[in-house]
């Protein structure tokens, strides 16, 4: 893997140990962009740690284990969620307007009627002629 990233990166460094302090290069290399399989660094840094477990050197399964762990944590982060976020947002912004519009309009009828029957009942007798008139004739 370090020829890989030293043939294709431009760059000598840094490459991977298997024991080591600090940040692992894997996280650097994901960070800069290089494009290699980072999945088959997870399998290896997965080994590595199980195996220096069973050897009991927990310096170096801590630096394997913590380097599986935050490689592993920014390859599976979920980078959709904002978006969705937003466009939930929007959407419960819709919902909110189209409940305002459907109560103005219900106002709007309820005193419509209310002037049509109550206030004026001669304009409400003259609309259902009219409307008699077109609808049977």
């Amino acid at each position: 893997m370090n020829k890989h990233y030293i043939m294709y990166s431009g760059s000598k460094g840094p490459l991977l140990e298997l024991e080591g302090e600090g940040v692992a290069a894997d996280l650097d290399w994901f960070n800069r962009h290089f494009d290699t399989d980072y999945y088959a660094l997870l399998d290896v840094r997965n080994e590595a740690a199980v195996a220096f477990l069973a050897l009991g050197n927990l310096e170096a399964y801590r630096y394997n284990n913590n380097a599986y762990t935050a490689l592993y944590k920014q390859i599976s982060e979920d980078t959709s969620l904002e978006q969705y976020c937003r466009q939930m947002q929007l959407s419960a912004n819709n919902k909110t307007v189209a409940i305002i519009l459907c109560v103005v309009i219900l106002l709007v009828l309820l005193v419509g009627y209310y002037i049509l029957y109550f206030v004026c009942p001669c304009g409400w007798k003259q609309v259902t002629r009219i409307v008699a008139r077109v609808c049977w004739h």
